[in-house]
């Protein structure tokens, strides 16, 4: 059975809530490219499975937030 697409237009406010929508039901396809901020985003949420390969990069480390202690053996050769 195909669900059909529900206009916004027929939506009263407040009708949808966390409650009512089934985990998985809404995929990237779904969001509007600025939908998700920062601020949506609750803590703990974000896991190190969840990120990208290579998604972290220099330009978003903040200054120092690299120390000795974060350096895992052998990563660090004479080149770098």
């Amino acid at each position: 059975m195909a669900i059909s697409k529900i206009k916004t237009v027929s939506i009263e406010d407040d009708a949808i809530t966390t409650g009512k929508i089934v985990d998985g039901t809404i995929v990237a396809a779904d969001l509007a490219s600025d939908a998700v901020t920062t601020a949506k985003i609750t803590a703990g949420n974000v896991t190190t499975a969840k990120i990208a390969a290579d998604a972290v990069t220099g330009a978003k480390l903040a200054d120092d937030a690299i120390d000795s202690e974060h350096y895992t053996d052998g990563s660090i050769d004479t080149a770098h």
